[in-house]
């Protein structure tokens, strides 16, 4: 009887570790999401981008210009990107352009496994901050293109084909774990030097709303010495 007092006390202390030591050593062992420095980038005169009253990320006061082809100039810099390829993570994925739904919310492609380009922002590889945004997983497709995103680490490389069949490669400067209704302005940057960033959703799930409560956000600059190819 004895022995089974002293089992079942050593059973309950070792309940009350797990439960409480265990969380407490994850939370401060864990690595930080946020990592890197974030390129500064020139304010823009107006806000581009807000959140509406459901959190989505949305388009304000925003002059838009065409994205059609038959619009550009044939130059090598307004040529669409067609692939992105992330090594570390065994991305080889298809972009597709991109814009703004009818309610203001930035649209999001359907397939996860494809990412947009915002198609009103710069260019990959041009003047400012151009975008690209990727499902993290879906209910019914599963993991999507940046289900790994948080994990990149700084200095991997990142490659973006365009149309014509040139590459620019960048590398991850930063990565930040940041609330939906803090996202910077700057994401949008049309001026200031080239950067990519990718933004994907992150952090808690609400099951009534069916959203995350955070965005996983990378920044990358043109990687030193890896000049475009063709």
């Amino acid at each position: 009887m004895k022995a089974r007092r002293t089992f079942a006390r050593w059973l309950v202390a070792a309940s009350v570790y797990i439960l409480v030591v265990t969380p407490i050593w994850w939370l401060v062992s864990r690595p930080h999401i946020d990592a890197g420095t974030v390129p500064v980038m020139r304010s823009a005169p107006e806000p581009a981008a807000v959140l509406n009253e459901k959190g989505v990320l949305t388009l304000a006061k925003v002059a838009v210009r065409s994205a059609r082809l038959s619009d550009q100039a044939e130059t090598s810099d307004t040529v669409a990107p067609v692939r992105l390829a992330i090594p570390a993570l065994g991305v080889n994925a298809p972009i597709i352009p991109v814009g703004v739904e009818p309610n203001g919310s930035m649209e999001v492609p359907e397939d996860v496994s494809t990412t947009g380009w915002y198609r009103f922002g710069p260019l990959p590889g041009s003047t400012g901050s151009a975008m690209l945004i990727g499902h993290v997983d879906s209910r019914t497709q599963g993991p999507g293109v940046f289900f790994g995103l948080s994990k990149l680490t700084i200095g991997e490389r990142i490659g973006v084909q365009l149309a014509g069949g040139s590459t620019h490669v960048f590398a991850v400067v930063a990565r930040r774990f940041i609330a939906k209704d803090e996202l910077p302005q700057d994401l949008f940057a049309r001026e200031g030097p080239p950067r990519l960033t990718l933004v994907t959703c992150g952090g808690g799930f609400d099951e009534r709303t069916r959203r995350y409560s955070h965005n996983v956000v990378v920044y990358a600059v043109p990687a030193a010495g890896a000049a475009s190819s063709s």
